[in-house]
């Protein structure tokens, strides 16, 4: 249970501090070379992960104040954008080039634990 309670946290804490340091990888880069597709497709999935990051958390300050028996109406499609944004940007990140690529990834999987409770079950 202690297993299963620290990894639950990991996932909530990961994905903010991957992201920072991969917007932080991202401003500090050199603007003198033109971008190649690898780059912005990097660039692409830190976005995505960033607005899977927004949703999740606009979700559950919704909830908060609208938790009725019709919340599924908004569940279900934040679900899966959510999960499709976590899936396009862990593709994107693997594929793409750029700083902190392994540390965004690995949020990016680890982040896909707070939506399993609102998205799959």
């Amino acid at each position: 249970m202690l297993l299963l309670r620290t990894l639950y946290w990991l996932a909530f804490a990961s994905l903010p501090v991957s992201l920072a340091f991969g917007w932080w990888a991202w401003m500090r880069r050199p603007r003198l070379s033109a971008p190649k597709w690898r780059t912005v497709l990097y660039f692409s999935g830190l976005c995505a992960g960033t607005l899977n990051f927004a949703l999740f958390w606009a979700f559950v300050v919704w909830l908060q104040f609208h938790y009725t028996t019709e919340a599924y109406k908004v569940r279900d499609p934040a679900s899966n954008v959510g999960l499709l944004l976590l899936l396009y940007s862990l593709l994107a990140v693997c594929i793409g080039k750029g700083r902190y690529r392994f540390f965004v990834g690995t949020a990016c999987i680890l982040a896909m634990i707070p939506w399993i409770p609102v998205g799959v079950l």
